[in-house]
């Protein structure tokens, strides 16, 4: 039934009009949203919204609804005949203020409760609006959204205190009262399906948010690894978070660490700098209470239940640590987590209290029902209540399920039937006996059209989801297709089939109700959906395939190959990318086409890009693989070339050399048979420009992957022919390739600094910036700032006159990288090394000083010992106080250079201790290790301690290089690996000979050398140990020409692999496609190393034999 004419035109100075209106139809109306001013009931300057000069929405629907009542004798009869069970109301008050008035007393004058009864009156007497126009219960809908917007403010305020909750009051308070306690660092509910553990966890929230708790509330529902739980928990404490330096979505804001086991095939590097990157966020310093809320981690648990409990005891591990710091009071940090498996207090002893939820007690359950069958207008006598009760096992949801399938039966008929479904049905396993009893019932009393929607909605599995989604996949599109779609909502609502999310909490503190026209699928009816959709299988198939369609559009729209924009698609869309990419496996056919436009190509490179961030690395390499087989079957070269290309890249990045050259070799041989590309190759060689624009995007892609294979076979000069005419290639599509060429850009600048071209590397570094900067995007901007400042940083050791003013440039931009909003910590703590070092050279020395040592604090804040890079911040710090006791010296401030070395000899022991634990790989850091052991001894004979201790620091160094303490770190590996397949500790603590802790690539970068200049003015100190100066000479910085190899990052560990010792070729391939600084740019070289860049390394028979192998890849 849609509204008269008199009600529309009461209404409308209430709501603004918009679009959709149908002036044909006299039936038709449409309203805006509810906080506008109006005219007729309003003075001027007066609004409608909950502030104390407003007037409060509810007044004016209620004044619209009595007079639609009072107006419409039909509408009126049938609002009586519905109500008759819950109001009585004298014939002579039967209009519309006697109703309200009736409602009011019948609800204790409860208004959620009323305008929810409302809602179901008005689906039930079908008080809608046709043609895409929106209904009462839309109109209800947004009230009762505006409604717990600001009951949420309030309880922020501290001024109400609300609760939907029965029968739960105990356990409450006993969640309450356990975070706030100081015996518990979290707390477990636990119970089975259907109990109201989301509920009561919200509940306790919303309680906490208003007395100034912060919420994160991480909703895990369809997430299986701890990757994803990762990866979900980052999205909302900060989307920006997962945003990488270096290659797009790399994902590796920190350090990753191989974990040596011969076992793995691919280490997921991504999934351990998140770990790491979520560590730090949950025990950076805040004064404030916070709740982390793991909603539903029944899949996690499942699958992947030991990291899990890692990860937790990792958290708290750190969060003790920095909570016992006396430099600052933190406010609790407390974990909330709901789960139908109970608490494994063996691997967590004491750190959780367990509250288990348990059915109602038939008191309870009674109660419960009494007040959810006032909301949905149904009577039930206290003996069929018990009956109700008993057969849903006292189970809320079961019960929510009944309620809302009295809407199509009488209650005799229903206890009856219920009652021989229970005798003679054979159940399906499920949690709650009860549950699938009565949504068994509930379902076969739906409308045929209605079982078809929900089943179709199944495709969303328990995700949520938008109106405009289920419109697409329904297949409801057209004229009236919304209208329909959010009446057949309305009625699969009211029957509990699906849900509406709980409210959500920012980080910021301001309060998020969840939008009034998203929904979900409970799992335990999605579970029952899944056990019926043999009967339905079409529809589902259909739904899915219009699913893929949806999201695919979705991406589609990004535009261009933004990362910004790839990151709002994936903040607003993340469980249904994941969604979107299990499809693509389990139904090939199903998958969009590959259209051959540019727009289109990078489109579907966005796609592939957004796999970095949804899948692991074992489930990309498997997507990828299958669409290479399919476009082969197809003997489409363009989209097989778009391919491999990317599974060429998954090679490069986990550095499997043999897979990725057999790879290459396969896409010479396509370029070359393949007329059109071959012709697009030699016309762009030639005129320098592309022609066959699409053909030519996917050359550019293949290009710049052989380049980088190039650069890690130190063929620098084909590297960069490679890289120039990948830029041709996409030289008239930059609008939608501008990040790709961004990178391509920066690579180019990182091997000229390589080469020692310091000012072509500026010039391509400025070119990058100036592509970011153009379109006011951030990301990667203080990679290319750095990479800047580290080229005018070289170029002064070259060009002597104009040095001061390339100094002062170098200091410009790394204050302009380090001063941006969008610097990651781990960046900031590289930068500042850097600037640390300039200033060394400038000798500002209290300025570097402050510098590294901030550096070093920022490293004791994102990463645990033993640890490569803070092993290089303490020497790093430690080399510059050796050079400040100089100074003091030559001052006679004895007490000071005292200090300052007690200080250095401190740092070096806690290196010391972190080298024995695993931290450092000597022989692959024969640099930093040399400079760490003379350092150690300088300080030692300064401070003129013992000749007993001065020989057992040697004797500890040739211990560590004869490998003592490498069984150890192997045992504590394998004892790690049995109890956590990928727990970060792992990674920290393995030496493991066949495994490189790939922040080991920071080795000299990070650390400062003693350069001939601090020979000199050492020399004055440390007059005891002229040896040492000559042993030093005689050092040849074989690191330095291996590092010369890696180009990961800011840093030089973007993207940094596990390395094997089965190829000599491997310690120095080359492993990103990073669009930042490689690991020579942030190496300041020292003067006593000239000798040494002389010198260089003989390759071995196996590394000439690749070499030469390579070769033949080279187009």
């Amino acid at each position: 039934m849609v509204f008269p004419k008199a009600f529309n035109a009461s209404c409308q100075s209430v709501f603004e009009r918009r679009r959709g209106i149908f002036p044909s139809s006299p039936w038709i109306f449409y309203y805006g949203p509810l906080k506008i001013q109006t005219s007729d009931m309003t003075s001027s300057g007066t609004s409608v919204g909950f502030g104390r000069t407003q007037i409060d929405p509810w007044d004016i629907i209620q004044s619209a609804l009595i007079e639609l009542i009072d107006s419409d004798m039909e509408i009126r009869r049938e609002v009586f005949t519905l109500s008759e069970s819950k109001i009585s109301v004298p014939d002579e008050m039967k209009n519309g203020t006697g109703f309200f008035r009736a409602l009011e007393d019948y609800f204790k004058q409860k208004r959620d409760d009323i305008v929810e009864y409302l809602n179901h009156l008005a689906s039930e007497i079908k008080l809608h609006v046709d043609e895409g126009s929106t209904s009462v219960t839309s109109i209800l809908e947004e009230y009762r959204r505006q409604c717990n917007e600001n009951d949420l403010r309030l309880i922020e305020l501290g001024i109400r205190q609300t609760c939907s909750l029965v029968g739960r009051d105990h356990e409450l308070e006993n969640v309450i009262e356990s975070l706030q306690s100081v015996e518990y660092k979290g707390v477990w509910i636990c119970g089975l399906g259907g109990m109201g553990k989301t509920s009561l966890a919200f509940e306790v929230c919303r309680r906490l948010f208003g007395e100034k708790w912060r919420i994160y509330n991480v909703e895990l529902r369809e997430q299986k690894y701890v990757r994803d739980l990762v990866r979900t928990a980052l999205n909302v404490i900060d989307a920006s978070l997962l945003t990488s330096s270096g290659d797009g979505f790399s994902g590796e804001v920190l350090e990753s660490h191989a974990t040596g086991i011969e076992d793995d095939i691919f280490v997921d590097y991504k999934e351990e700098s998140w770990k790491q990157l979520l560590v730090q966020k949950c025990c950076e310093y805040s004064d404030q209470n916070q709740v982390l809320l793991l909603d539903n981690v029944d899949e996690i648990l499942a699958s992947d239940e030991t990291s899990f409990y890692a990860l937790l005891k990792r958290i708290l591990k750190r969060r003790m640590k920095v909570e016992n710091c006396p430099d600052h009071a933190y406010g609790m940090y407390r974990f909330l987590i709901t789960s139908r498996s109970r608490f494994d207090h063996t691997r967590l002893e004491g750190s959780f209290q367990e509250i288990q939820l348990r059915e109602l007690t038939e008191k309870q359950a009674i109660i419960f029902l009494e007040e959810k069958s006032k909301l949905h207008n149904v009577q039930l006598p206290q003996n069929e209540m018990k009956k109700v009760t008993s057969l849903c096992g006292c189970c809320p949801l079961a019960m929510l399920s009944v309620l809302g399938a009295l809407q199509d039966i009488r209650p005799r008929d229903l206890i009856l039937s219920l009652q021989s479904n229970d005798n003679s049905a054979v159940h399906v396993q499920s949690d709650v006996l009860g549950v699938e009893l009565c949504l068994r019932q509930s379902f076969s009393l739906l409308n045929e059209r209605y079982k078809i929607t929900l089943m179709q909605l199944s495709v969303f599995r328990t995700t949520n989801f938008s109106i405009e989604a289920a419109i697409h996949v329904c297949g409801k599109n057209g004229h009236s297709g919304k209208a329909n779609m959010q009446l057949e909502m309305v009625s699969l609502k009211k029957r509990h089939f699906i849900e509406t999310p709980t409210g959500r909490f920012s980080e910021n503190g301001q309060a998020q109700p969840p939008l009034s026209e998203t929904h979900y699928v409970h799992p335990l009816v999605y579970q029952f959906l899944r056990n019926h959709q043999s009967m339905f299988e079409n529809y589902v198939n259909d739904a899915r395939s219009r699913f893929v369609e949806y999201i695919d559009r979705v991406i589609s729209k990004s535009g261009d190959d933004s990362l910004s924009n790839l990151m709002k698609v994936t903040e607003n869309y993340e469980p249904h990318i994941k969604l979107f990419y299990d499809y693509l496996t389990q139904m090939p056919s199903i998958r969009p086409s590959f259209v051959e436009d540019v727009p289109s190509i990078v489109s579907v490179m966005n796609r592939e890009r957004l796999t970095d961030i949804v899948l692991d690395d074992a489930s990309k390499h498997k997507h990828i693989i299958q669409m290479i087989s399919e476009s082969k079957a197809k003997s489409n070269d363009l989209e097989t070339m778009f391919y491999q290309t990317s599974l060429a890249k998954f090679y490069i990045d986990r550095n499997n050399i043999d897979m990725c050259m057999e790879l290459l070799e396969e896409m010479k041989d396509i370029v070359k048979s393949n007329e059109i590309f071959s012709k697009e190759a030699d016309y762009i060689k030639r005129k320098r420009i592309s022609k066959n624009h699409s053909e030519a995007l996917i050359l550019s892609r293949f290009w710049t992957v052989q380049a980088q294979f190039l650069n890690a076979n130190e063929n620098y000069d084909e590297a960069i022919d490679c890289l120039k005419y990948a830029l041709m290639a996409i030289k008239k599509s930059r609008k939608e390739c501008w990040s790709f060429m961004a990178n391509i850009k920066n690579l180019v600048g990182i091997i000229y600094f390589k080469c020692k071209e310091y000012h072509h590397a500026e010039r391509f570094h400025i070119e990058a910036l100036e592509i970011v900067t153009s379109r006011n995007i951030y990301t990667d901007k203080d990679i290319y700032l750095t990479n800047i400042g580290n080229a005018k940083f070289k170029k002064s050791e070259q060009d002597v006159t104009g040095r001061e003013s390339l100094l002062e440039d170098t200091e410009r931009y790394y204050n302009m990288a380090l001063n941006l909003e969008t610097t990651q910590r781990n960046n900031k703590a590289k930068i500042l090394s850097l600037r640390g070092k300039l200033y060394l050279r400038l000798l500002k020395l209290e300025d570097s000083e402050n510098d590294l040592q901030e550096s070093l604090n920022l490293w004791k804040t994102l990463v645990d010992p033993p640890n490569l890079n803070l092993i290089s911040a303490y020497h790093s710090l430690s080399t510059l106080l050796l050079r400040k006791c100089t100074h003091l010296l030559e001052k006679d401030k004895v007490n000071e250079v005292s200090r300052c070395l007690t200080i250095v000899l401190n740092n070096y022991t806690e290196i010391q201790k972190q080298m024995a634990e695993g931290g450092l790989q000597w022989q692959r850091n024969k640099v930093l290790y040399k400079q760490i052991k003379q350092n150690h001894k300088r300080v030692l004979v300064q401070l003129n301690r013992e000749k007993e201790e001065i020989d057992e620091m040697k004797r500890f160094y040739l211990d560590f290089e004869a490998g003592k303490f490498d069984k150890i770190s192997r045992k504590e590996v394998t004892n790690e690996k049995n109890a956590s397949s990928d727990s970060m500790q792992v990674e920290k603590e393995s030496m493991d000979s066949d495994s490189l802790d790939t922040s080991s690539l920071l080795s000299t970068s990070s650390s400062l050398s003693v350069t001939s200049e601090d020979e000199e003015l050492n020399n004055k100190l440390f007059t005891k140990t002229p040896e040492i100066n000559d042993s030093l000479e005689k050092s040849c910085p074989v690191e330095n020409s291996y590092r010369n190899q890696i180009d990961s990052g800011l840093g030089g560990s973007v993207n940094s692999p596990s390395f094997s010792a089965e190829s000599d070729f491997k310690e120095k391939f080359w492993t990103s496609e990073s669009s930042s600084a490689g690991e020579e740019v942030f190496s300041q070289n020292d003067n006593t190393r000239t000798n040494c860049e002389q010198i260089k390394r003989k390759p071995s028979d196996e590394s000439k034999t690749c070499m030469i192998k390579r070769q033949k890849i080279i187009i």
